[in-house]
């Protein structure tokens, strides 16, 4: 009841109709369609700026495991770390980085332009979308080519 009183009725909407209206402008829409429509293998293990994760998570589960919410106050302090030494590209960050197995990566454009160019630069990751707002990477190995999807 307390839903429809805040104006949230439409809360329950499909995750594929989504009242995208209601979205702020930093937003990762256009990062997250790609990675919604790219042909992904369900598990696809999603690193992500915390401050999309949540929006991330929402879009792509349950097909898709996003590593890293907004709760980081209930993260170990060690897993806080590892991503702090990843997205500020500190030393070992790319061994850190590997360890979480994460096969797309989703991206606040004006925070992590430097991590994103950094793991394109390792010749193992592909640009899915980029945008105002974001930049999706994807892993060469984890997106089938058509031949292989079958």
């Amino acid at each position: 009841m307390a839903c429809c009183v805040l104006g949230l009725s439409n809360f329950g909407e499909s995750r594929f109709n989504k009242p995208q209206r209601r979205l702020g402008p930093k937003t990762p829409i256009g990062a997250t369609d790609a990675l919604t429509a790219a042909d992904m293998p369900i598990g696809t293990r999603v690193f992500t700026s915390y401050e999309f994760a949540d929006y991330v998570l929402w879009r792509t589960w349950p097909e898709h495991r996003v590593l890293l919410t907004s709760h980081v106050h209930l993260l170990a302090p060690p897993e806080w770390q590892r991503y702090l030494t990843i997205t500020r590209l500190e030393r070992g960050w790319l061994q850190r980085f590997e360890e979480l197995k994460a096969t797309a990566v989703v991206l606040d454009i004006r925070r992590h332009s430097q991590l994103a160019q950094a793991l394109e630069q390792t010749g193992d990751w592909q640009l899915m979308s980029a945008d105002e707002v974001a930049i999706a990477l994807v892993q060469k190995q984890s997106v089938a080519e058509p031949a292989e999807r079958r």
